[in-house]
């Protein structure tokens, strides 16, 4: 089996299509390429679906370890650790006694 010793040669050219049902319409300015074999790359302005769904989970999992590492210092914090009755303080805090509800008499 012979190989050939040839190295292929690429060039590139840049224009901007839409793609229509799956087929990309290649501009005027370019007939020699109109029946040729082609390695094309696309590169798209639009993200795709699935790349959308992935940029929302990624940014609600970090807004998830956010909350998260807030309730971990809050945690760590303990600010109530002074309260000996949470109900009675409360109270205190409500100052139900001395005010009356809404709505009551």
């Amino acid at each position: 089996m012979e190989t050939s010793s040839q190295a292929q040669v690429f060039w590139a050219a840049q224009f901007e299509t839409t793609a229509e049902n799956g087929i990309i319409r290649l501009p005027a300015d370019y007939p020699e390429l109109a029946n040729a074999s082609l390695r094309v790359l696309v590169l798209s302005s639009e993200p795709s679906k699935a790349q959308a769904e992935a940029a929302d989970r990624a940014r609600r999992q970090a807004r998830v370890e956010r909350l998260r590492a807030a309730q971990a210092k809050l945690v760590a914090a303990n600010p109530f650790r002074s309260i000996a009755d949470p109900v009675q303080w409360q109270r205190d805090l409500r100052n139900e006694e001395e005010r009356p509800l809404p709505g009551r008499p």
